[in-house]
């Protein structure tokens, strides 16, 4: 089972595709990518930052409510973050699986955490105006 994700945020995944990260992002650098600064393609498939394929970790605006990891330019993960830090949403978008946590980290089904998370939903709303779309 790969627990990556929401269809907006990503960390690198355990089913990695290559061992390392490109060029295009320091690692020793304490700085945050953000969604702004990538170019998404093919419905938020493929991920470019400076018109080269993106490997690393993406977040949004705010640097703790959505994460988004690429390897090679394919995104291979997303995340959904509760406000204590869990992750809310988990996401493997090559695979197209989705596991929903409660902020305990107990796995929940869709239709529980839409009903007790409503706000967590209105935040994957807003935040999709982060997300460029080229192509």
């Amino acid at each position: 089972k790969y627990d990556e994700g929401y269809e907006i945020g990503w960390e690198r995944g355990k089913n990695k595709r290559s061992s390392g990260y490109s060029n295009n992002q320091n690692i020793s650098s304490s700085r945050k990518i953000h969604f702004s600064e990538l170019e998404f393609r093919k419905g938020q498939k493929y991920a470019y930052k400076n018109g080269e394929a993106f490997s690393g970790t993406a977040w949004s605006s705010d640097e703790k409510s959505f994460s988004m990891t690429a390897d090679g330019g394919v995104v291979i993960g997303a995340k959904a973050y509760h406000s204590n830090g869990r992750v809310a949403i988990d996401g493997d978008p090559v695979n197209k699986i989705r596991t929903h946590y409660d902020e305990y980290g107990n796995v929940m089904s869709e239709a529980e955490f839409k009903s007790k998370y409503p706000h967590i939903m209105q935040k994957v709303k807003a935040f999709s105006y982060e997300i460029k779309e080229v192509d």
